[in-house]
């Protein structure tokens, strides 16, 4: 790998605190997403951001919840987060950092500026071992989880079948493609992701 300067962009978190309306052992919960902009938000942006995270929460067509008055660990129950009553109780917007890379489950994404693979195969190589050594430093209270993106064999992207919808199933999808991802998701949000 090279010494070369990698491109970082901001990255907020985005907390948002529900309740479900059910009344069985779903206390108060935080549920955080982060996400990598190419540019620093203004108050609105960030404003309109965190209500589309709502939005997104609320829509949820599956919701667990833990009915603990089934069994003694408790019978995880899933419905719609509608169905369920969800509530948000409270919101907030972390501080601004910058990054090359953003965590989402089980992978990475950037922004993709037109770089090559290399570059963005290098650049999650620096990441990563950046995070590794920051972990190791912490370990009695690690502040970061790589979800399995330290295996470097976990690294792969994805390629669906042309006019591919969710209906046809995700056994069609293959997902050991060479990373990074550039499918067609992807490119309609300007990203590319390592999946791990």
């Amino acid at each position: 790998m090279n010494n070369t300067e990698f491109k970082k962009y901001p990255i907020y978190s985005f907390s948002i605190k529900v309740k479900d309306g059910i009344n069985f052992s779903l206390q108060e919960q935080w549920i955080e997403n982060r996400n990598m902009f190419k540019h620093e938000l203004s108050k609105e942006e960030l404003d309109n951001e965190i209500k589309k995270c709502i939005e997104g929460i609320l829509a949820r067509k599956k919701w667990t919840i833990i009915d603990e008055s089934k069994t003694s660990l408790g019978k995880y129950i899933e419905m719609s987060a509608k169905e369920a009553g969800l509530k948000v109780i409270d919101q907030k917007i972390g501080d601004v950092c910058y990054d090359s890379w953003v965590i989402e489950w089980f992978s990475h994404k950037t922004i993709d500026e037109g770089q090559d693979d290399k570059y963005f195969l290098d650049s999650f190589e620096e990441f990563v071992s950046r995070k590794e050594d920051e972990i190791a430093k912490s370990r009695e209270n690690p502040t970061y989880c790589l979800m399995g993106a330290e295996d470097r064999w976990r690294w792969s992207g994805m390629i669906y079948p042309e006019n591919w919808n969710k209906s046809q199933g995700f056994d069609k999808i293959q997902r050991d493609a060479p990373p990074p991802c550039r499918c067609k998701y992807c490119k309609e949000q300007g990203v590319v992701r390592i999946n791990h």
